[in-house]
């Protein structure tokens, strides 16, 4: 039978408006069981109406969308609201933010906005085309897919110190770019719908020495890299791990279905979105050229997190999921209804989902019986009974 996963376990209660926080409010301390999730933090974020619509984690900070483009900039630790800034306008396509140093960049359409640490804006650099990717960026530019003439596609290299000509170089690509690059180590590695990944330093340097690998399907998915590989999913039905210095395959997945889904890479492990058959974990590393899975999820949508034990998932109906990192077996899963985002958290095991009234959660998992904490639950009968357990 499954465990009742305790996503309401409450540390910290907090409302917010805007920035300003309110005091804490005192709930009963109680002795928790081992196998559930207590919160590190919550805090309650002004809707006005609006609803969370997506979730990021970079570095230290989460970034919260409202549905109406607002965004909030938490501390992921804590949940102390650092700022909120409404730059992009309601109705524009909004990508995930980028930390460059001191200062955030936000995509938005065509228009890439730069706010301060307090969230105002410092520049705005328009590039005339909608960018159809994800961005990336180091300290040499940013990248991004955007179109080009006859279903053609081009990564740019983007100076924001230069908005009048902001392109420092473009690459011609066969197709359009919607899959998101992957920056590693200098090196940006891109993919596009004419099944290609293209490899180039951030001079536009090819550094394979056959200029691009090929697949036999469209790359929509976004692509993956860090010092094990480049990983891409493609419309072939496979995902492949590159060899980051040429290109070649180390090894590839067959999953039976096109992949559309992007992977998140773990220090062990890649997670993958399979169509119809759930989330697929694969072991990076050493192991067979045709990859077999470790373990599959159907019940799962999404990975969110991993810790020591467990990998937490985003189920089917938006449920978390906690199972055994090594053998997928589930431990525990959430009973709330009311979860409309989350964030995808590979730096380490903390959760993070947001409820439908603005109430965000960063959960951590109690693995040994006697921890304590405060529980708070949508049926007061099943918290007296958990709690007396």
């Amino acid at each position: 039978m499954r465990k009742t996963l305790l996503s309401l376990l409450l540390s910290v209660a907090a409302a917010t408006v805007g920035c300003t926080q309110n005091k804490s409010i005192d709930a009963p301390i109680t002795e928790l069981p081992a196998n559930v999730l207590k919160a590190q933090w919550t805090r309650t974020l002004e809707m006005k109406g609006s609803t969370p619509k997506s979730m990021f984690v970079r570095g230290d900070d989460l970034f919260v969308y409202r549905a109406d483009n607002l965004l909030y900039r938490l501390d992921r630790k804590s949940g102390d609201v650092k700022f909120v800034t409404n730059v992009a306008g309601k109705g524009d396509k909004v990508g995930a933010p980028l930390i460059l140093g001191d200062e955030i960049l936000i995509p938005a359409d065509t228009k890439l906005h730069v706010v301060d640490e307090r969230g105002f804006r410092v520049t705005s650099v328009d590039i005339g085309q909608p960018m159809r990717s994800g961005v990336v960026a180091d300290n040499e530019g940013i990248y991004v897919g955007i179109d080009f003439e006859r279903s053609f596609g081009r990564i740019v290299c983007i100076e924001l110190e230069r908005p009048d000509s902001p392109f420092r170089w473009q690459l011609l690509t066969g197709g359009t770019v919607v899959s998101t690059p992957a920056l590693y180590e200098g090196i940006l590695y891109a993919g596009s719908d004419d099944g290609k990944v293209y490899a180039v330093d951030s001079d536009r340097t090819a550094i394979w020495a056959i200029e691009t690998f090929q697949t036999d399907g469209t790359i929509r998915g976004d692509l993956a890299a860090d010092a094990s590989g480049v990983y891409v999913p493609s419309a072939d039905m496979k995902l492949y791990c590159l060899n980051r210095a040429d290109g070649r395959v180390r090894w590839q997945y067959h999953a039976g279905t096109p992949l559309f889904g992007s992977p998140s890479l773990t220090s062990t492990s890649v997670y993958i979105n399979v169509p119809d058959q759930g989330v697929v974990c694969l072991a990076k590393g050493d192991g067979a050229y045709n990859r077999q899975p470790k373990w599959i999820n159907a019940d799962a949508k999404e990975f969110l997190a991993e810790d020591q034990k467990l990998t937490y998932l985003r189920g089917k109906d938006n449920t978390i999921l906690a199972v055994d990192k090594e053998t997928g077996v589930l431990k525990a899963q959430s009973q709330r209804g009311d979860l409309v985002a989350f964030a995808v958290n590979t730096i380490d095991g903390l959760v993070y989902a947001a409820t439908r009234g603005g109430k965000v959660i960063a959960a951590v998992a109690v693995t040994k019986p006697g921890d304590v904490g405060e529980i708070v639950f949508a049926d007061p009968a099943e918290a007296l009974q958990l709690a007396s357990r």
